[in-house]
């Protein structure tokens, strides 16, 4: 049995979708206020962990239930590890852009999925992709300019189609 904690948003994101999910999980779900418990077989919890996990960043059902592929993966990246209290709201600001077109254009380059919670970055997509993913973040959490990150991006992704 795993529980976990959810704000008001993605409760409710949970238990609209509570039939979806228990299919999909295969796994018995109950939610108590905010607290989402889960249970059913070890296999069928550990793969539901990463869903729940994802669920609570505030990724979409879709989305979530898209790690149970075994080829994607979430990598969870805390800010707070990364810079000081006062500098947290412009590295957020840096990573969504001006009207969200930062992140757009990052999701389609590392082709991942990023979602904001917090202070933590959530990235799910492939495994080379999501590792893509989290060394251009790194670049401009540590303050590189948007241009030479996403040229980063790109000559990555030519290394990867000539081999």
């Amino acid at each position: 049995m795993r529980k976990f904690k959810f704000n008001d948003n993605e409760i409710k994101k949970v238990s609209k979708n509570l039939n979806v999910l228990k299919d999909k999980l295969k796994i018995k779900i109950t939610v108590d206020e905010n607290i989402v418990t889960i249970e059913g077989e070890q296999y069928d919890e550990y793969m539901a962990k990463d869903v729940m996990e994802a669920l609570s960043l505030g990724f979409s059902v879709r989305d979530s239930l898209s790690l149970l592929n075994e080829n994607r993966e979430l990598k969870v990246l805390n800010l707070k590890g990364y810079v000081n209290r006062h500098a947290l709201n412009r590295v957020i600001s840096r990573i969504i852009g001006k009207e969200g077109r930062a992140k757009r254009k990052f999701e389609g380059l590392t082709n991942t999925h990023i979602c904001i919670h917090e202070s933590k970055v959530g990235i799910i997509g492939e495994y080379d992709d999501v590792e893509l993913a989290v060394n251009a973040l790194l670049k401009l959490i540590n303050g590189s300019p948007h241009n030479n990150v996403y040229y980063y991006i790109e000559k990555k992704n030519l290394e990867k189609v000539k081999t």
